[in-house]
């Protein structure tokens, strides 16, 4: 199975378990009123304007390799470290690092998630890390 199917998958599971909350982490100004069936297709440059004539399209592309997942591992790192409660849109952001950009490879940094994941205390956030979590172990092995 290859990556970008990977990253379908976790962010399915993602908006079916946080719903309103992955619109907030993508700074989306809507309201969730029921799921929607998708396929995603890892884009890495999308057009983002069609001009059809009478009919324009425009659409604000959101790049999760725009976001400096080194940065937000240091961040929840020292926030878990503390014994801090991690907000919905924290235990995401946990959950993204493998499909944001780092200095180690997807699989090092799934790996050095699920250990930071491993440490949280608070057993409601450790349960919905764990449970995103389990889609890129479960499809990193089959690669």
């Amino acid at each position: 199975m290859d990556y970008e199917k990977i990253e379908d998958s976790v962010l399915k599971s993602a908006m079916d378990f946080f719903q309103q909350n992955v619109v907030d982490f993508f700074g989306i100004n809507a309201k969730i009123v029921a799921p929607a069936q998708t396929e995603l297709k890892d884009i890495k440059k999308v057009e983002n304007y069609i001009d059809a004539g009478s009919i324009k399209y425009n659409i604000e592309a959101y790049y999760m390799n725009n976001i400096d997942g080194d940065e937000k591992y240091d961040y929840l790192k020292n926030k878990i470290d503390n014994n801090q409660e991690l907000t919905n849109e924290e235990v995401l952001s946990l959950t993204f690092i493998p499909l944001m950009k780092g200095k180690l490879t997807r699989a090092e940094r799934t790996i050095r998630s699920i250990e930071l994941v491993d440490k949280i205390n608070i057993s409601d956030s450790k349960l919905k890390c764990l449970t995103m979590s389990h889609c890129f172990i479960r499809k990193i092995r089959r690669l």
